[in-house]
């Protein structure tokens, strides 16, 4: 995304470049238990609740132990119902929390 428009005097034209984003978004997403960082992985782009899911099932279940409790953000891709699922079939309690900080956290 750009801007389209600019401020110049009537009747002149603007030439100049466009601000912003140049290059492409590369993204990591990872989890956090005491002071290990368990599960990470990057990817070009931005993640949807697809690409969460596909990470918390191939990577980051398979991390956990029975009785953790696993805390993410609000965000709506955290939200969807095979994800809850998923993390209470490996014996874990998901919680949400308040404030958004695009992180997972365990606790033990």
């Amino acid at each position: 995304m750009h801007r389209e428009h600019g401020r110049a005097k009537r009747g002149e034209k603007i030439i100049a470049e466009i601000s912003g984003r140049k290059f492409a978004r590369q993204s990591i997403v990872a989890a956090k238990c005491g002071k290990e960082i368990i599960a990470p992985f990057g990817y070009d782009g931005t993640y949807n609740s697809e690409l969460f899911l596909w990470w918390l099932k191939t990577m980051f279940i398979q991390k956990l132990k029975k009785r953790q409790v696993v805390v993410m953000d609000n965000a709506s891709i955290h939200k969807r119902k095979e994800i809850r699922e998923a993390i209470e079939k490996a014996g874990c309690h998901l919680v949400f929390h308040f404030v958004i900080c695009d992180s997972a956290f365990v606790f033990s």
